[in-house]
């Protein structure tokens, strides 16, 4: 990765960093992204097709505490920057010039 790709990401999150972070980062997500490719270039001889299902079961718990629907909306759209026929705002992340 390269710092303006640290940049741009810090846009798209609208993260304010200063030079050392950007530098850091940039350090810190290439190592990172140099482990992901390792683990992709990793063999296994084990049969991954039996561990897939050995014990997986659902550990979500069902919603207990329902609130009403639409209940916190005018609370939340208060808190938002900027709003527009009951929705908030956002800045465009995608490029429409495709």
């Amino acid at each position: 990765m390269q710092k303006d790709d640290i940049k741009h990401l810090a846009n798209l999150a609208r993260l304010e960093l200063t030079d050392e972070e950007i530098a850091k980062y940039t350090d810190d997500t290439t190592e990172i992204l140099g482990f992901i490719d390792q683990i992709q270039e990793a063999q296994s001889d084990k049969d991954l097709s039996t561990i897939e299902n050995a014990g997986v079961r659902n550990v979500f718990r069902e919603d207990d505490d329902v609130q009403e629907t639409g209940e916190f909306t005018e609370v939340l759209l208060k808190e938002a920057p900027d709003v527009k026929d009951s929705f908030v705002r956002v800045k465009p992340i995608l490029n429409n010039n495709d």
